[in-house]
């Protein structure tokens, strides 16, 4: 004890101390900022990872997009297009490849309208094309929404992979599951419609655009004859 008293006694002494504990009061304080921010941090971090997910939930309780996810999964299953139509033999329809490459290429020329109300089945194919165009559009919409979240900070590309990889790998082919002819014809509706941001979205995730098919010009004057022939049908 007395050789304790004596050194806090020597000159010098006070100011050391007094520097040790400006040092250490510096030190915790330090610690203090960088356990707030990474706090922070992990809380924006969660947010961000909350908001994604509530996103995903939207997609997926919709009607809409939940019909488009399941026609471009598995083309060939029976869907429930209308869920309304008191006929319930009518609310299911069998979806193939065809038919839904058929609904994308008819955008502009899907009513049969001949000036004819005979009240036949004429309009049902009709009706049927456009619910199926219309459950891709919604899909569609909301890929393009998701890249125009990323844009504006309020997500990042790696939030949205997890629950974005199955779909960007069956839309680009690269597993080899799509039929090829409508992963071209989806494409080319993609490129028809201003739907650049879906472009840029898959981009993201290191798929190229020379991985994704583009609308060539000859792509483009069979969909306008198609189109064309619709309209003369």
């Amino acid at each position: 004890m007395d050789s304790l008293l004596r050194v806090l006694e020597q000159p010098g002494t006070a100011n050391l101390l007094r520097d040790a504990g400006a040092i250490l009061s510096a030190l915790v304080t330090m610690a203090a900022v960088l356990f707030a921010a990474y706090q922070y941090r992990s809380a924006q971090m969660w947010h961000r990872a909350e908001f994604v997910l509530t996103q995903i939930r939207d997609l997926e309780s919709n009607t809409l997009t939940y019909n488009a996810m399941r026609l471009l999964d598995s083309p060939g299953q029976s869907i429930e297009l209308f869920p309304s139509d008191p006929n319930r033999k009518a609310r299911v329809v069998k979806i193939t490849p065809t038919l839904i490459a058929k609904a994308l290429q008819n955008k502009d020329g899907d009513d049969d309208d001949d000036g004819d109300d005979d009240g036949d089945d004429g309009d049902e194919p009709d009706l049927t094309l456009s619910m199926i165009r219309n459950c891709i559009d919604h899909f569609l919409d909301v890929l393009a929404r998701y890249e125009n979240l990323i844009i504006a900070g309020l997500a990042t590309a790696e939030h949205f992979q997890p629950y974005l990889l199955f779909w960007l790998t069956l839309m680009s082919g690269k597993d080899g599951k799509m039929d090829g002819n409508l992963r071209d014809t989806i494409w080319t509706y993609i490129d028809d419609n201003s739907y650049g941001d879906v472009r840029k979205l898959f981009n993201r995730y290191a798929i190229t655009q020379a991985e994704l098919p583009r609308a060539t010009i000859t792509d483009r004057l069979r969909h306008w004859l198609q189109m064309v022939a619709g309209g003369l049908n």
